[in-house]
């Protein structure tokens, strides 16, 4: 019986115990971007959107740069809370922009036809990879949406490295909607602090080293255990 004993504590005490850890990462610039007004910036709006009526659109584009921690990145979510306009029920999806244009988007010069002071899009509205990173339906006013971009139920995974920048471009699920504005309005950086858009990483850290005190021996065993 002490034997077993000895061998179980010894495996409790020199074995790391590993706890998963969050982290919440918020944009460096966020922007929306509208179709029916081509060559406005909204970089300094309270709000980011994604809309469609009457063949015109809104979409939002996001930038994110991660810290530089350390461990294994399982799940990233991206999460918005809806503003007082916002429209519950509405399919939204999430897509990685574009290397070249999308990484050089400024958030107070872009607009629907340019990224920054006189470079167009490749294409009016954004250039984004055609592939859905993330769909969610979007959700009444305070209430918060989340698009799963890495781990699971993510459409297409992205990967995230610690200290590295991803942009992402939102937009209305349907091609277009006749008869009035149908989206979502979220709450952008220029908002509320505690309303403001994140990446919600899910990772695990390191694993630490043994415990300070290691059990070596039955006599170290029977010095720090009583065995009744």
């Amino acid at each position: 019986m002490k034997k077993l004993l000895l061998i179980i504590l010894i495996i409790f005490v020199t074995t790391p115990i590993v706890f998963g850890a969050t982290t919440n990462v918020y944009p460096v610039a966020d922007n929306f971007i509208d179709a029916e007004s081509p060559t406005v910036n909204n970089g300094t709006s309270v709000a980011i959107q994604a809309y469609e009526s009457w063949g015109t659109e809104r979409r939002t584009i996001l930038r994110f740069t991660l810290p530089t921690l350390t461990g294994t990145i399982s799940k990233v979510t991206l999460k918005l809370t809806a503003d007082n306009n916002a429209q519950a029920g509405i399919n939204e999806s999430v897509f990685l922009m574009a290397s070249t244009t999308g990484a050089g988007w400024n958030e107070t010069q872009s607009t629907w036809q340019i990224y920054q002071t006189g470079k167009n899009w490749s294409a009016y509205g954004g250039d984004y990879v055609n592939s859905v990173v993330g769909s969610s339906t979007s959700v009444a006013s305070s209430s918060v949406a989340s698009f799963v971009l890495m781990g699971t139920g993510s459409l297409h995974p992205l990967t995230f490295t610690w200290g590295t920048t991803t942009n992402l471009l939102l937009k209305n699920d349907a091609s277009y909607h006749a008869g009035g504005w149908t989206g979502s309005e979220w709450v952008s950086s220029n908002g509320g602090a505690q309303y403001w858009p994140y990446l919600l990483v899910e990772y695990t850290p390191p694993v630490a080293g043994p415990a300070s005190h290691q059990i070596n021996s039955s006599a170290d065993f029977k010095s720090n255990v009583v065995i009744k």
